[in-house]
């Protein structure tokens, strides 16, 4: 299932430095692209003095990875006595699974780190595994605490626990001694006859709920190591964006897409005095953080001329737009103007039109832009749920 070797004593990693084979840091991904490249090798520098790896899910293929040592596996681990449950999701819903090969290729190793390819680390890690080797941390994670009443994962994890704990995981540390405990909880559970969720726990439940059945088992909280403020499922990160790159901290969930304004810097004209925002950059965010439909958006206090605009960051060559309107709080037939700028100063207008709910708008020619500003004429609020650049 996976290839890697497990000398012992103080090693050397592929890429030279002394590393302590006592710790050892997983990046899990089951795609490899440049920006995913980069980001291994960001994570491998802030890795520095632990083994760094790459656990690749091949299930699905992917090209040969360079630089990095690979633990290549499938999401078949029935060798380990695991079942393939759910169908298709088998590794999305089964986080732990992959701990129990570390486990099995590196049994020197008293501490695990697993990081998904689409978290962003801006904080060194050899200090959190040793902090965890020094203090006998079963777990160091985000969110960790008794399931939330209202949580979709808790009444299944019910079925197999006294107490249900729940866990924020795309970051986690994890001892040697909890994933033994963690791999002999599964194995004591498993069934032939695996028809729903209540029959084998959610990963972000199972781990953190067995693990407090331990003995003596101790968690930290992962903001104790590092700030936490866009380590989230509220909003996608560019790799690029400041917010992605702040030393001292971890944000999550950082991707890449077609869409240039997805994850990119934004910024509106004013904060709406009801709305719920730190800032105006934090409202705006929710303007291109890729989460349409779920009654969001962003929202400015009603004004002359309200405006929302994103920072692509670079110069492109744009095409088109869409902007999606707001689904718990439509405003079509809002008369809207696009503008362009290449330094946010001189603003070239492209296009007007009037708001539909989901409103493609197509330049004549293509337009050299690094900044797009969307702007309500006349007087009211902005309020939009998302824009697409292409």
């Amino acid at each position: 299932m996976g290839t890697a070797g497990a000398p012992d004593g103080e090693q050397r990693n592929r890429a030279g430095p002394v590393f302590d084979p006592g710790f050892v840091v997983a990046l899990r991904t089951h795609k490899w692209t440049p920006e995913i490249a980069e980001a291994a090798a960001r994570l491998q520098a802030m890795a520095d003095g632990t083994r760094f790896v790459v656990l690749a899910d091949v299930t699905g293929g992917m090209p040969a990875i360079e630089r990095f040592e690979t633990i290549a596996h499938t999401n078949d681990f029935t060798e380990f006595g695991l079942p393939g449950f759910p169908e298709n999701q088998v590794l999305w819903y089964n986080a732990d699974y992959p701990l129990y090969l570390l486990a099995r290729l590196f049994p020197q190793a008293s501490h695990y780190a697993m990081i998904e390819y689409d978290v962003g680390v801006n904080v060194r890690l050899l200090p959190i595994m040793a902090a965890a080797a020094a203090e006998r941390i079963d777990l160091i994670a985000h969110y960790i605490h008794a399931a939330d009443a209202d949580w979709e994962w808790r009444a299944p994890a019910a079925a197999h626990f006294t107490k249900v704990f729940q866990a924020f995981l795309p970051f986690m540390v994890v001892s040697a001694r909890a994933v033994r405990h963690l791999l002999a909880r599964r194995r004591a559970s498993r069934r032939t006859d695996l028809r729903s969720f209540a029959d084998w726990p959610f990963c972000e439940a199972f781990i953190p709920s067995a693990l407090f059945e331990m003995t003596d088992m101790r968690s930290a909280e992962l903001s104790r190591f590092a700030e936490l403020t866009h380590y989230t499922l509220d909003c996608v990160l560019h790799p690029d964006h400041p917010w992605a790159r702040r030393p001292g901290s971890i944000a999550h969930k950082i991707g890449v897409s077609p869409n240039l304004a997805l994850g990119k810097p934004a910024t509106q004209s004013s904060l709406h005095p009801w709305w719920h925002a730190k800032s105006r950059e934090d409202d705006a965010a929710r303007g291109n953080n890729g989460r349409r439909g779920r009654a969001e958006g962003f929202n400015t206090a009603a004004e002359d001329e309200p405006w929302w605009q994103v920072d692509l960051l670079a110069a492109h060559e744009v095409r088109r737009l869409v902007i999606h309107d707001r689904v718990d709080a439509p405003t079509q037939g809002l008369r809207l103007k696009v503008a362009t700028s290449l330094d946010a100063q001189n603003w070239r207008t492209q296009a007007e039109f009037a708001l539909q709910t989901a409103l493609p708008v197509s330049f004549p020619h293509p337009v050299q832009a690094r900044h797009i500003r969307i702007t309500r004429s006349g007087y009211g609020e902005l309020h939009l749920d998302e824009i697409e650049v292409y």
